[in-house]
């Protein structure tokens, strides 16, 4: 009896949270579209350290897949080690580099006037990646979301 209680509970997920466990899946989606950008424009290095650099990404991706998983299976230390190590510490990796790149001085107009098509997919693909996560983080932790990670 008590089985069929929990295999039925377990089947109920809140929408809040199927959304967040979709946007964590574009999450990562956005980051290996990015990867390809950066790759392909050659600004990722040359021989080893690309296959490195990828490996690690791809890497870095199931995991954020894996917890994802566990997070909609109801999994409380999944949703907080989502937010906490992706979603601030993640960010934080995505957005310091052209943060200090700004505080270096360098001029945005001056590199959008010269932005080619591999500097678009990498900036619009990391804007959506960033954004996917954040929608994910604010998702799990919406009143539903809440008492769905309280059982």
């Amino acid at each position: 009896m008590m089985n069929e209680t929990r295999e039925v509970a377990a089947k109920w997920v809140p929408l809040v949270v199927r959304r967040a466990f979709w946007l964590w899946v574009l999450a990562v989606v956005a980051g290996a579209v990015e990867t390809v950008f950066v790759v392909g424009s050659g600004d990722a290095g040359s021989g080893g350290d690309v296959v490195v650099g990828v490996l690690v990404r791809c890497l870095a991706y199931g995991v954020v897949l894996g917890l994802a998983m566990l997070m909609l299976r109801g999994k409380r230390w999944a949703r907080i080690v989502l937010a906490l190590g992706v979603g601030i510490l993640g960010t934080l990796s995505l957005v310091m580099e052209p943060i200090e790149w700004v505080l270096d001085g360098n001029s945005v107009s001056g590199l959008l006037e010269r932005a080619d098509l591999a500097w678009w997919g990498t900036a619009v693909s990391r804007a959506v990646h960033v954004g996917a996560v954040w929608g994910g983080v604010v998702l799990m932790f919406m009143p539903a979301a809440n008492r769905y990670f309280r059982k």
